[in-house]
């Protein structure tokens, strides 16, 4: 005896797919723009302080002089650390500042040397400056300089050397930006005035000759 199956039904015709409709592709995500230098916001707005810095001071520097640029371009370099490289690279160090300010040097001065070992022996400058000038004359004596130092470190060391060698402070007043010093030895007069500029000090000094 076989087995007999009951037929197979035919299979169902599949009900053809709907297509969905298509909305808008979404774009993959763009990688963000990088800048072609590598060089980060920050030191964009830096440069570009630094040029505003060494535009205006050119621009100060024809309208108040370059003695004014000597003054306030420290207090610049230290809001902008950039602008001293920039300065040197460039050149315009040079051109901003002048070497010594001889502007207050021009006032009563007589005919000298410009020789630091001309001075009298008796009369105390500051060692190691920065910059420095000098007009000794056998009646008169003028110098300049400007020290890498507190204005308390300059005073204290001129005020022992000058009382050492046998001067005394017959004037002690205080000026814009520092002080001013009033010596007499025997019938002969030194003043000085010091003056704190950033993180400079300038000396100026004018006396009698030895």
């Amino acid at each position: 005896m076989s087995d007999t199956h009951p037929p197979t039904p035919p299979a169902a015709n599949p009900r053809p797919a709907t297509p969905r409709a298509a909305g808008p592709r979404k774009s993959p995500p763009r990688e963000a723009k990088r800048s072609g230098c590598g060089c980060p916001a920050g030191c964009l707005i830096a440069v570009a302080v630094v040029a505003v810095l060494v535009v205006g001071g050119a621009g100060a520097g024809y309208l108040w002089g370059r003695p004014y640029i000597a003054r306030q371009l420290p207090a610049w370099e230290a809001q902008v650390p950039l602008l001293g490289p920039v300065l040197d690279i460039t050149g315009l160090r040079a051109r901003l500042v002048p070497p010594v300010d001889t502007e207050r040097l021009q006032r009563g001065r007589q005919e000298g040397e410009n020789n630091p070992h001309g001075l009298p022996a008796d009369l105390t400058v500051y060692p190691n400056p920065v910059a420095e000038t000098y007009n000794v004359s056998p009646t008169q004596v003028t110098a300049y300089q400007r020290v890498a130092e507190p204005l308390e470190t300059v005073r204290a060391h001129l005020a022992e050397g000058m009382t050492r060698d046998g001067w005394t402070l017959a004037q002690e007043r205080e000026i814009q930006d520092g002080v001013q010093l009033g010596w007499v030895k025997e019938g002969r007069a030194c003043q000085m005035e010091l003056g704190a500029y950033g993180r400079y000090t300038e000396v100026w000094l004018r006396g009698s000759g030895s």
